[in-house]
């Protein structure tokens, strides 16, 4: 199957597994600029699961949307384990929804004020069961940005899957 058809299906099993869990998402995208929340809402019965996609793609925005400090920004970077956790976690919290997705990273050309390496991407997710989980991915340097931004969110969402399944059994 294509990626792209397998990214559509993947945000479509989750759009109906949450309908019919009558469980919510909501969503934090620095790197994939609300490309995730793009996919979601393409799948119909989305607006019942989808409370809320924010893209907080400067410090500044990560504090005063996120509450995630300054401080901590800096101590563990903006593109860390750390913050795609406290991003998932805090998005979730913000909307009372059950789970939280995040996206943080570098798609490039060059290396950025946050100092990751162009590819470099975590994903963090936030799950009705308060755990939290974080993927890192070292996407090739030389793809062009969308091609990064892409291939982080069919990670994204099969990450998030796997975790919707995981907690469901």
């Amino acid at each position: 199957m294509p990626p792209k058809e397998r990214l559509y299906n993947i945000a479509e099993n989750i759009v109906h597994t949450l309908l019919q869990c009558k469980e919510t998402i909501s969503v934090a995208e620095s790197i994939t600029g609300g490309l995730c929340c793009s996919i979601i809402t393409a799948i119909p019965g989305s607006s019942k699961v989808l409370l809320e996609g924010i893209v907080p793609y400067t410090i500044r925005a990560k504090t005063l949307r996120l509450g995630i400090s300054e401080i901590d920004l800096q101590t563990y970077g903006v593109i860390s384990s750390f913050t795609a956790k406290a991003m998932a976690q805090n998005v979730k919290k913000t909307m009372n929804a059950d789970y939280g997705i995040s996206f943080t990273g570098n798609a490039g050309p060059g290396v950025n004020q946050a100092g990751g390496e162009v590819g470099t991407v975590y994903i963090g997710i936030s799950t009705p069961n308060g755990r939290i989980v974080c993927k890192h991915c070292k996407f090739s340097s030389t793809l062009p940005r969308e091609d990064i931004k892409y291939q982080a969110v069919l990670t994204g969402i099969e990450f998030l899957w796997d975790q919707i399944k995981k907690t469901i059994k």
